[in-house]
């Protein structure tokens, strides 16, 4: 047994681990029917033995949380449901979590209950929908699923939820005071507006090989084990707007200024 408190960092690797894992499916499909039949068996079994990884469960415990409120044994769908619900709590508002039904039986919680609710707490959020969410249906789709959820919770769909987040991106006009880095800035969110809304259009969260005929889509720099940056799939992403390094040493000096910052408050 472990105990894990739920994070963000685990809502994010959740999301994270169905775009590899869909990226997997989509290349084992390839294959001839006998070796994709064998090779898919030894996907599913891989990942149902990292939900049970004692050193993993930082990652895993959303994907724990949801499989048993919703009754989902097969580990590929437990991942795919908790990509779908992780991407609406990343980006829900503060609107939102005022119309947030919290279980009952959450009730002996007391006042933490609405300390989450006031500070906006995605991975409490992720809590409460699945909690409220009724059991897998194999009759039904997982966006099917998603949104019975949220309805159920008192949230707006899939949907309209990343159709808003979307907005926000498109609309924010603030920027950095230093040139630089506000040139940056505005270039991210733009790229951080497309990316949200295809996975909406998609109705799936998943980072994967369809993205490719999408000529407004770049991937952004990946920089690999041995530090060295690079660019998927002839990407048109603009290098010269991503510095590796500046941009480390930009949020270090972040994470700098907020301790001093904290530090002189006291």
């Amino acid at each position: 047994m472990v105990r894990q408190p739920l994070s963000i960092a685990a809502l994010l690797e959740t999301t994270a681990t169905f775009s590899e894992l869909s990226t997997q499916f989509q290349t084992v499909s390839a294959l001839d029917t006998d070796q994709k039949m064998v090779e898919e068996f030894l996907l599913q079994k891989e990942y149902g033995e990292r939900l049970y990884t004692p050193e993993l469960s930082l990652y895993s415990a959303p994907v724990h949380l949801l499989a048993h409120y919703a009754n989902v044994k097969n580990s590929v769908l437990a991942y795919h449901l908790g990509s779908l619900l992780a991407l609406v709590c990343l980006n829900l508002v503060g609107s939102h979590f005022r119309k947030l039904n919290t279980p009952k039986i959450l009730e002996v919680w007391g006042a933490r209950v609405s300390a989450f609710t006031k500070t906006q707490s995605r991975p409490f959020a992720f809590m409460c929908i699945c909690m409220n969410a009724p059991e897998w249906d194999d009759e039904k789709t997982p966006i099917d699923w998603v949104n019975s959820a949220l309805s159920k919770s008192g949230l707006p769909s899939y949907d309209e939820i990343l159709k808003h987040a979307v907005n926000v991106l498109k609309g924010d006009k603030a920027v950095c005071d230093r040139p630089k880095m506000a040139e940056r800035q505005k270039y991210l969110r733009q790229l951080g507006a497309d990316w949200l809304d295809w996975r909406r259009e998609q109705n799936d969260t998943a980072i994967d090989y369809r993205h490719l005929s999408q000529a407004h889509l770049k991937t952004p720099v990946i920089i690999d084990a041995t530090e060295t940056p690079f660019l998927l799939f002839d990407s048109k992403f603009d290098e010269k707007l991503f510095d590796s390094l500046d941009m480390f040493d930009e949020d270090a000096a972040l994470h700098t200024k907020s301790l001093i910052f904290r530090r002189a408050c006291r």
